[in-house]
C-alpha cells in the first residue's frame, strides 16, 4: 500500500467507538510491545489544548530536549499530529509504521477483538514513532474528552494540565459545566500535579474535588500583570509578571490576544517540570517566539484571516479581536458550525460584529445535509439577510485574494476542518 493508500483507509474508519473503552488501544499498546517508559504530559480542555501543548513542546525543545507530540485534528496533513521537535512524521515512517500495525490489527481480529477507530489507528501510530525515536518526553492533547479518551490510556504522566473549560461536544461529555468538568479531570493521576486554567468556580470545584479523591497536587493558574508592548497584524509583544515570575518581554508570532493566556498555562506548567527538565528564562522566552499554531487567529494571506474557533468561548474571542484591531474594515465571513447546540449562540455573537457586510456558508462536506439551510435561517433570525449558500468554497477564495481590497477583510470561522481546507486551496494556488 502507498501513503495515500493508507491515508484514505485511515481516515474511511469510524471516527471513534461507540462504546468506548481502553480495551482495543490496551491490546494494541501490548501488541506493539510499547513500554511507557517515556515521561507524560497530558493537556485536555475545551480551548487552548493544542496552542499549550505545542508552547510547551517548543520551549522543551529550545532547552536541548527531544519532544515528541501528539494533537488533534489536523488541518491539511494527517501527518501534522505526530511530530518530533515540531517535524511531522514523515512519509516513509508512517507508511512503513502503519504497515506493522496492520499486522497486528488483524492478529486481534482473529483473537475476537473489535476493529480499532481511527483515533485508536493514529494514537498507537504515535506510540510506535516515539518508540522508535525515542524522545526525553512526550506531550499528548486529548481527542475530545479526557477519562474514556484514547490518550488516556498511558499511565506514565508526569503532569497533566486542564485548560479553558466551556460547554463543547455536549452529546459526548455531557449537558453541563460540571459534567465537562468532571470527564476532563479524568486524565488526572493518584500523585502527580495538575495544572488548571478556569475563571469559573462550578469548573474549578469540580476539578478540586476530583483531584482530591485521587490525591493528585492540584495548581491553579496564578494571575499575571500582562502587558502588550507592541503589536501588529502577524505578531504581540507582551510582558508577563506574577509573584513568582517575571518575563520583560514575550515576542509571540500571532495576532490572538487569548494566545496570551495559553501562554501562561505553558508557563506554569514548564515550571512544574523543573525538577525533571532544565531550563532558563531565556528557553521559555525563545521557545514561545518559535512557536506556530496554523489556522489559530492566522492572516494566511492578506485580507484573508483564519481562525478554528467552533464553539461559543472561541467566537466570542473571535469577534473581540475583530471590533478591537480591525475596525476599520468591512468584514465578510464564511462560516461553518458542526454543533446544532451552539450555532444559535455563536450566531447571535457574530451578528455582533459591526462591519459585518456578508456570509458565506459552504455546502461542503464537513456539514450535516440541509444544516447550510439551519444557519442561514438562523442569520435572519437575528436580522441580518446577506447571507449566501456556496457550491464551490475555492471559487471564492480565489476570486477574493485576486479582487481583495485594503478596507476589506475575510475571516473563515466555525470549524477547523473549514480552515484546513482553505489552507488547502491556498497552498495549491
Amino acid at each position: 500500500m502507498t501513503f495515500e493508500d493508507i491515508v484514505n483507509e485511515i481516515v474511511e474508519t469510524p471516527r471513534f467507538r461507540k462504546l468506548p473503552g481502553f480495551v482495543v488501544i490496551k491490546a494494541l499498546i501490548r501488541k506493539i510491545g510499547y513500554m511507557e517508559n517515556i515521561p507524560v504530559v497530558h493537556v485536555a480542555g475545551t480551548n487552548g489544548k493544542g496552542s499549550v501543548v505545542m508552547m510547551m513542546a517548543s520551549i522543551l525543545q529550545s532547552a536541548g530536549y527531544k519532544v515528541g507530540t501528539f494533537t488533534s485534528p489536523h488541518l491539511v496533513d494527517i501527518r501534522e499530529r505526530i511530530r518530533i521537535n515540531n517535524q511531522m512524521i514523515s512519509k516513509d515512517a508512517f507508511t512503513k509504521i502503519y504497515r506493522r500495525l496492520y499486522k497486528y490489527m488483524e492478529a486481534l481480529a482473529l483473537e475476537g477483538y473489535e476493529k480499532a477507530s481511527f483515533f485508536e489507528i493514529i494514537f498507537a501510530m504515535a506510540l510506535m514513532y516515539f518508540d522508535k525515536e525515542k524522545p526525553d518526553i512526550i506531550i499528548l492533547e486529548t481527542g475530545i474528552g479526557g477519562r474514556l479518551d484514547t490518550t488516556n490510556a498511558l499511565n506514565n504522566k508526569i503532569l497533566t494540565i486542564i485548560t479553558n473549560i466551556s460547554l463543547d461536544h455536549t452529546q459526548i461529555l455531557g449537558e453541563t459545566l460540571q459534567a465537562i468538568a468532571y470527564e476532563k479531570s479524568g486524565i488526572m493521576r493518584s500523585n502527580i500535579p495538575v495544572v488548571l486554567y478556569n475563571t469559573i468556580e462550578e469548573v474549578n470545584d469540580t476539578v478540586r474535588s476530583a483531584a482530591a479523591e485521587i490525591n493528585a497536587p492540584y495548581v491553579e493558574v496564578l494571575p499575571f500583570d500582562a502587558e502588550i508592548i507592541v503589536r501588529n497584524q502577524e505578531s504581540i509583544d507582551f510582558s508577563l509578571r506574577n509573584k513568582y515570575y517575571e518575563y520583560e518581554t514575550i515576542h509571540m508570532n500571532t495576532a490572538g490576544d487569548y494566545q496570551i493566556d495559553n501562554a501562561k498555562i505553558a508557563i506554569t506548567g514548564m515550571h512544574m517540570l523543573q525538577q525533571q527538565f532544565k531550563f532558563t528564562k531565556s528557553d521559555v522566552i525563545e521557545g514561545i517566539n518559535n512557536f506556530k499554531w496554523l489556522g489559530r487567529m492566522t492572516y494566511i494571506t492578506p485580507g484573508i484571516l483564519l481562525d478554528g474557533a467552533h464553539n461559543k468561548e472561541g467566537i466570542e474571542a473571535f469577534v473581540n479581536h475583530i471590533d478591537r484591531h480591525e475596525k476599520h474594515k468591512t468584514i465578510d465571513l464564511v462560516f461553518v458550525c458542526m454543533d446544532d447546540k451552539q450555532d444559535i449562540e455563536m450566531i447571535e455573537i457574530l451578528c455582533n460584529i459591526k462591519r459585518l457586510r456578508s456570509v458565506f456558508i459552504p455546502r461542503e462536506k464537513y456539514i450535516k445535509a440541509q444544516k447550510e439551510e439551519r444557519l442561514r435561517l438562523l442569520f435572519r433570525q437575528n436580522g441580518f439577510e446577506n447571507v449566501y449558500l456556496i457550491d464551490q468554497l475555492k471559487d471564492l477564495i480565489v476570486k477574493r485574494r485576486k479582487d481583495m481590497k485594503d478596507d476589506q477583510l475575510l475571516c473563515c470561522v466555525g470549524s477547523l476542518y473549514l480552515v484546513g481546507d482553505i489552507i488547502k486551496i491556498i497552498e495549491e494556488g
